[in-house]
């Protein structure tokens, strides 16, 4: 360097070095490997020297420590960072320190993730809604880019003809809002651990104004009704199908699956146990808590009882056709309902006042909160979340509150 150039250098400020006439950028922080900062200015003109320290004093004062550790490394030239800060082009800055999340990537993490602790049911789900979003944004959507109201106009937008239901549209937007969460923690973890900058800083599905829902259908039979179907079904190898519904709250699945003896437990406590099987026929329950032990009362003993002495019980299955050992189909079981409904004047269906098998569950829920069960217990029973079983069954719930406040006016008038 001339000695002209030398005299007219400025006095430095605190972390501009000059080394062999070359300027470099020398600071002590905690956040670095050594503790120490140390970058090659790449320039031996003061001016340009000034601009860029001025630049990497910005970058600590903004805490993007991956854009720092991506200058230092050489993977990214000061020039660029310089230029993203000029242009307040922050979404740029960010994605120069690491690679922003991918939407595609992101959904294989998560879908694994879901393998390992859902059920197969759940996953499921996850996979098609999913899939239909990674199909219609694409799998290359960087994750930090999405908007809320991108998000909303994805839920509300006619899908062919018209919007999703609002229980879909609820459904679709806790989805992906366990992706976007997914996200979010790990590159907290790793702003932990590595000094990374997060991009993805905001859930933009959390938030949303969400179209009201209607109150979830829970038509149900009253003890008189249940009693002209069960006489209807007398004799029948669909009665102990219907039952199960009815006197156990159990869903069509984990009837269908239901083992003798090793889930059918008759004795002196008898009960139904829920669990996952593997073998022949693999089978988890729809959701974690769907595993669960349901004691039932005399009226299902013995119709369990009546199934098995009229031989219609397999030796593998409880519900079975005959010759065929093995649990039954979603259609077989749809059909026998329909035929026992049929027996007792009991239209079968979705519409109107129409029943399904799974409107037996619903009349299970529904007879212990009109007793006055707590919630919390049909909710274990049903293997259900308080919180969805609340929302359903509470209105059927007895005044507790009058007669609890009661006592108060027994203990103020003696």
């Amino acid at each position: 360097m001339s000695a002209a150039r030398t005299r007219r250098r400025p006095t430095a400020p605190t972390g501009l070095v000059w080394r062999a006439d070359r300027a470099y950028f020398d600071r002590r922080h905690e956040r670095f490997t050594g503790g120490r900062l140390a970058i090659s200015l790449r320039t031996d003109d003061p001016d340009v020297a000034f601009q860029r320290h001025h630049t990497l004093v910005q970058l600590m004062d903004r805490g993007d420590w991956s854009v720092l550790e991506a200058i230092r490394a050489g993977d990214l030239h000061i020039s660029d960072a310089q230029a993203a800060l000029r242009d307040g082009d922050v979404k740029k800055l960010r994605r120069m320190g690491r690679d922003v999340p991918r939407l595609g990537e992101a959904v294989e993490r998560f879908l694994r993730r879901k393998d390992a602790t859902r059920a197969g049911g759940t996953v499921k789900q996850y996979r098609v809604r999913l899939g239909r979003f990674v199909t219609e944004v694409g799998e290359d959507l960087p994750m930090d880019e999405f908007t809320s109201g991108q998000a909303l106009d994805y839920l509300q937008a006619p899908k062919p003809k018209k919007p999703w239901a609002p229980t879909t549209q609820e459904a679709v937007r806790v989805c992906l809002g366990a992706l976007w969460a997914m996200v979010m923690e790990e590159e907290a973890e790793a702003l932990a651990q590595r000094n990374v900058h997060p991009s993805v800083r905001t859930n933009p599905w959390t938030g949303l104004e969400m179209p009201e829902r209607r109150p979830t259908r829970t038509s149900f039979l009253l003890p008189e009704e249940w009693r002209k179907l069960d006489e209807a079904m007398e004799g029948t190898p669909y009665r102990a199908l219907v039952a199960c519904a009815f006197l156990a709250g159990l869903r069509m699945s984990e009837i269908r699956h239901l083992r003798p003896d090793l889930d059918v437990v008759l004795g002196d406590e008898p009960l139904v146990r829920v669990q996952s099987r593997k073998g022949e026929h693999p089978w988890r329950p729809k959701t974690r808590r769907g595993e669960r032990d349901v004691p039932i009362t005399g009226a299902l003993v013995d119709i369990l009882g009546d199934h098995a002495e009229k031989g219609y019980q397999g030796h593998r299955y409880l519900i079975r056709i005959p010759k065929h050992d093995q649990p039954i189909t979603s259609k077989t079981a749809a059909r026998w309902t329909e035929e026992a409904y049929g027996s007792a004047g009991i239209r079968y269906g979705r519409e109107g006042d129409a029943l399904t098998l799974h409107s037996g569950r619903h009349t299970y829920a529904s007879w212990l909160a009109q007793d006055g069960v707590p919630l919390n217990i049909v909710a274990t029973l049903l293997g259900d979340t308080t919180k969805v079983v609340e929302e359903v069954y509470s209105h059927l719930v007895p005044d507790t509150f009058r007669a609890a406040v009661a006592n108060i006016e027994t203990r103020a008038r003696g």
